[in-house]
């Protein structure tokens, strides 16, 4: 996927963010097929978890 870097995301942090999405895949590769089943995910609050949490909009008020 090719995007454009946010003015606020350095080139070196930009360069970083894939590297916690590989291993998020990689270890739900190594957990097998997970489909039809519950997952939790601990500590989505850093890249490898934060990236394998669906996406939804930002709420408006």
């Amino acid at each position: 996927m090719i995007t454009d870097i946010p003015d606020a995301v350095t080139s070196v942090q930009a360069a970083a963010l894939p590297v916690a999405a590989v291993t998020a895949l990689a270890a739900l590769e190594q957990a097998g097929t997970l489909l039809g089943r519950k997952v939790l995910i601990t500590g989505a609050a850093g890249g490898v978890g934060a990236s394998r949490l669906p996406r939804r909009p930002a709420a408006t008020t």
